[in-house]
């Protein structure tokens, strides 16, 4: 049997977000395959799609770009998916067509590509699901792992040799986003060509603490306090010098993260500037950053 499926322009409004797609599948002797899909959801695109997919047992290769209009981001991926059961079905039937329990995906993106953060080289990821439960590997040396399973218990570890380091566990579905974030350390100057803006720019410091996500997977709260110690940040459309503090008191409340008011040193002066800032998210994204600096009567 044969079949095409070409859709000029379709929409389906998804946790209040339009999902927006276009593009040709065309079903032929049980082998799917796409012609220039592309699918956007908020300020996310997925164009370019290819797509190769044997529906006898479901192994597939898929490709892509990916681009994010609000942080300005372009990456290349491809994704293969392979059954670990090899049965194939003699004649295949659409009615009978089903996803195997078991299955190992590989996705390799070759580079991320940002006008605001730069360049960032090949990334890896494998996941193995056997028995019910699924198992995740990022990086070539395997320094992100975990599970998920399918009542939505998940279980993340970040190895201590990253510049962002945790242990998650907790719980997601589609109604619950319930997850302890613990001994998150994050070493802030790995990470300063992502935070990089005239208004603010990290310089140093590092970050240690708790926090924990709650909510739901489209609209996360969050909660929780860490630790700076030895923190640097830049306001370079306001001040010409750099901040410094020994340590501040970073506070997560629903969908702001941020602190009060805190004393910081520049070259020439000590606690000569009081600083507060607090950011915003809508969702997953960046809504506002309110920054308060001004100078002490030390100055």
């Amino acid at each position: 049997p044969a079949a095409t499926l070409d859709v000029k322009f379709g929409s389906l409004l998804l946790n209040g977000i339009n999902l927006d797609f276009q593009g040709k599948l065309v079903l032929e002797d049980g082998f799917v395959s796409s012609d220039q899909i592309s699918v956007s959801y908020g300020k996310n695109l997925l164009k370019n799609i290819n797509l190769a997919l044997n529906l006898n047992n479901f192994d597939t290769l898929f490709s892509a770009d990916f681009e994010n209009e609000q942080l300005k981001i372009f990456a290349p991926l491809k994704v293969s998916f392979e059954s670990l059961e090899k049965k194939i079905s003699q004649e295949w039937k659409l009615v009978e067509t089903k996803i195997p329990p078991e299955f190992i995906v590989k996705m390799e993106i070759p580079t991320i590509e940002s006008e605001n953060f730069g360049k960032i080289e090949k990334i890896d990821m494998t996941l193995i699901r056997q028995n019910k439960i699924a198992n995740f590997f990022i990086g070539e040396q395997k320094k992100i792992y975990g599970f998920f399973n399918e009542n939505g218990e998940i279980n993340i570890l970040a190895d201590k040799s990253l510049p962002c380091s945790f242990n998650a566990s907790g719980l997601i579905n589609t109604s619950t986003l319930d997850v302890d974030i613990q001994d998150l350390i994050l070493d802030t100057s790995k990470f300063t060509q992502f935070v990089n803006f005239s208004f603010f720019s990290l310089v140093t410091g590092m970050v240690r603490g708790n926090l924990h996500l709650g909510g739901v997977l489209s609209d996360p709260e969050f909660s929780g306090l860490l630790t700076a110690t030895d923190f640097e940040f830049a306001c370079r459309d306001f001040l010409a010098e750099n901040l410094k503090a020994p340590s501040i008191i970073i506070n997560a409340q629903k969908n702001t993260i941020g602190f009060d008011k805190t004393l910081f040193s520049t070259k020439k002066f000590d606690n000569a500037v009081e600083g507060a800032i607090k950011i915003s998210f809508d969702r997953w994204y960046f809504d506002q950053i309110q920054i308060d600096v001004r100078t002490t009567e030390k100055k």
